[in-house]
């Protein structure tokens, strides 16, 4: 029986960071600042990390009387290749090796997250993919004992530590916003894709 491998999507595969910051320079270039970016934010989402840059698009768009033009450039740059450089590289190396029951694993709006993964073309590396709005934790088609979990997010990476997985190793990705942010429990970290595969995985 292989084992499960566990992938994290935004942080770990997706530059969830980069794709923000785009959004934050089209919206600052029809005129509106970071400072009505995050008042909206909190109007909306209320500090969840369950947002979606679409519905933002559209609110501000209402509230600012922006033109239409912004919706489709919103849409262009979530269309954009917003994968890491080595990702693709490294789900090749993981494909051919067959050692282990790929899954992509990820948090956040479910629909948003969908449209992520789809206009990312990965889907095809994967044997399964579970989005989820909750938590990573306590989920009846994860399993635990037997999983290795890669993972950006060092709350999450404690969660599962401490949910006794059988491995739980970061990706720690320079400009992530949880760059600076320790784990409280020792893991092992890497600062890229294929490293981490080729010491942990191969």
């Amino acid at each position: 029986m292989k084992d499960k491998l566990y992938i994290d999507f935004d942080g770990t595969l997706y530059d969830s960071n980069s794709l923000y910051n785009g959004f934050l320079k089209i919206c600052n270039d029809y005129g509106i600042s970071d400072n009505k970016i995050q008042m909206a934010e909190k109007t909306l989402f209320n500090g969840d990390y369950l947002f979606d840059l679409r519905i933002l698009a559209k609110y501000l768009m209402k509230k600012y009387k922006l033109p239409v033009k912004m919706l489709f450039d919103v849409s262009k740059l979530l269309s954009n290749d917003n994968l890491y450089d080595d990702v693709i590289e490294g789900l090749k190396k993981l494909e051919k090796i067959r050692k282990y029951e790929i899954i992509l694993l990820s948090y956040g709006n479910k629909k948003y997250q969908k449209k992520k993964i789809q206009l990312s073309h990965i889907t095809k590396y994967f044997d399964d993919i579970i989005i989820t709005d909750k938590s990573k934790l306590n989920l009846e088609n994860v399993d635990y004992e037997n999983g290795v979990f890669i993972e950006n997010n060092p709350y999450q990476i404690d969660d599962l530590y401490n949910a006794n997985s059988k491995n739980v190793i970061r990706i720690r990705r320079n400009g992530d916003k949880y760059f600076y942010i320790d784990t409280k429990n020792s893991i092992k970290e890497y600062d890229g894709f294929i490293q981490l595969i080729e010491q942990e995985l191969l």
